[in-house]
């Protein structure tokens, strides 16, 4: 890929020149690590050293401003030891944003990789900025970054009203197929927030890009997610965690492997084998977490090896997956409980509607037809809020 092909990201666009009606402003900046330039230079510092911007504070979702917390971890407020600024953390035990932290600011920068799913929670924070933003008037500048799945596929249910949380914010298809800025834009006028937002559209971006065929370096978005390996996986994936099965957390191949210490998994591969599932196969694999879920204890499972992520489908493995392992494990499968007594599978998933087919014993296949007429209903209302070709 020559320069002139290479995806350039909305900070680029922004340092060059849309900077100029900011200077001399009080500006926020929600970000993480992965808030860099295409030269690999964090954000804060590029902005620090642009002349006129001046940096009020800095705002980090889950996983911290630095992406050193595990998933699920609350994460304190600080000041920042290389500038200075204050850090205040939207992920702490309320995960609003602070609403005194308006009075400090003429406007919020949102600069960060989204991971193209919606219990990916950096876009609840956004969410959560956009309506306080609304309430106060403070505009929002959204630096936007490729969707690292595409921007094509969508799958998945769309999140119930009525199992809104964390991680179903707003009632969008599991896989989205938007980028960051483009979702500012749904969220912002569905919710009726009223907030002035700015998109700094990215350049040389297409909706059929996979990250990995950006130009861009990978940065890891949180501290689960080392490859864009991983983020194929991760739409369907990442579900395991509503489940007694390990995710794969706590090794060196998160949401690519998965399984329990009493998982058959000769007998599971040979039973996915017969599904016929596109895209992707499965080897047998055993491991010992290091931490989270089975630490320290052998799990037999299964690596998913995705041979065509063109025809892979990420959710509906998982369903198949599920549906299979409840046949073969009925009194060992268990769905996670969460301390305030919820099940973890139904926020995830937006519906409850899964986990009692499951348990009922039904096959899932209606419940995957009824998924796809949602995902296509999105599809469409999703398209006025789209910038990219």
């Amino acid at each position: 890929m020559g320069a002139s092909d290479k995806v350039h990201p909305g900070i680029t666009v922004f340092l060059e020149t849309e900077h100029r009606r900011w200077q001399g402003k009080r500006l926020g900046l929600f970000t993480n690590q992965t808030g860099v330039t295409e030269d690999l230079e964090p954000n804060v510092s590029a902005l620090l050293s642009c002349p006129g911007l001046r940096l009020a504070a800095l705002y980090g979702g889950e996983h911290g401003v630095r992406g050193d917390q595990q998933a699920g971890i609350a994460v304190t407020s600080y000041t920042d030891p290389e500038t200075g600024l204050p850090v205040y953390s939207l992920y702490a035990g309320s995960k609003g944003f602070p609403p005194d932290n308006l009075e400090i600011l003429d406007a919020i920068i949102i600069d960060i990789q989204d991971g193209g799913v919606r219990f990916y929670t950096y876009i609840s924070a956004m969410w959560y900025i956009l309506m306080a933003a609304g309430k106060s008037h403070t505009p929002v500048i959204v630096l936007d970054r490729p969707n690292p799945v595409n921007g094509i596929t969508i799958e998945g249910n769309v999140a119930r009203p009525e199992f809104q949380s964390y991680v179903a914010i707003h009632p969008i298809a599991l896989r989205h197929g938007m980028t960051i800025g483009e979702l500012a834009l749904l969220f912002n006028e569905e919710s009726k927030f009223g907030t002035d937002i700015s998109v700094v559209q990215m350049r040389n971006w297409t909706r059929t890009m996979w990250y990995d065929e950006t130009g861009l370096d990978w940065v890891l978005p949180s501290p689960n997610l080392p490859a864009v390996e991983s983020m194929v996986v991760y739409p369907g994936m990442c579900l395991f965690e509503g489940t007694n099965l390990s995710e794969g957390r706590g090794t060196t191949r998160p949401f690519e492997i998965f399984g329990a210490p009493w998982l058959n998994a000769g007998e599971l591969r040979r039973r996915l084998a017969k599904e016929d599932l596109p895209g992707v196969g499965f080897s047998e694999i055993h491991f010992a977490p290091t931490f989270s879920k089975y630490a320290g204890e052998v799990c037999n499972g299964l690596q998913i090896h995705v041979r065509d992520r063109s025809r892979f489908i990420p959710t509906l493995t998982f369903l198949r997956i599920i549906e299979t392992v409840k046949r073969l494990h009925p009194a060992e499968l268990n769905w996670r409980i969460r301390q305030d007594g919820s099940k973890a599978m139904d926020r995830l998933m937006g519906t409850d509607e899964f986990r009692l087919a499951i348990d009922g014993g039904k096959s899932i296949d209606e419940i995957v037809w009824s998924w796809e007429s949602e995902a296509l209903r999105f599809k469409q209302a999703r398209e006025k809020f789209l910038l990219y070709d």
